[in-house]
């Protein structure tokens, strides 16, 4: 999970993607700031197969993001 903006990182969307692939394993690093293009976690997953997997983390992907709320705020 790269970061997409700057500010307080704050995870979006991780309820809805654990509660759609019971295989999900999401590994936030606990970094307290994000920035554009810094890495923050990534995701696992386990399946029958790579692609099933694979499959998996990329749709998972879409559905969390790591925003950066305001530092003034």
């Amino acid at each position: 999970m790269i970061g997409e903006e700057t500010g307080i990182a704050e995870l979006v969307g991780i309820e809805e993607a654990y509660s759609k692939f019971d295989t999900l394993q999401v590994h936030f690093y606990g970094k307290k700031e994000v920035r554009k293009g810094r890495k923050m976690g990534h995701i696992t997953a386990c399946a029958d197969t790579i692609d099933e997997a694979i499959d998996i983390v990329t749709e998972a992907a879409k559905m969390i993001k790591i925003m950066g709320r305001n530092l003034s705020q």
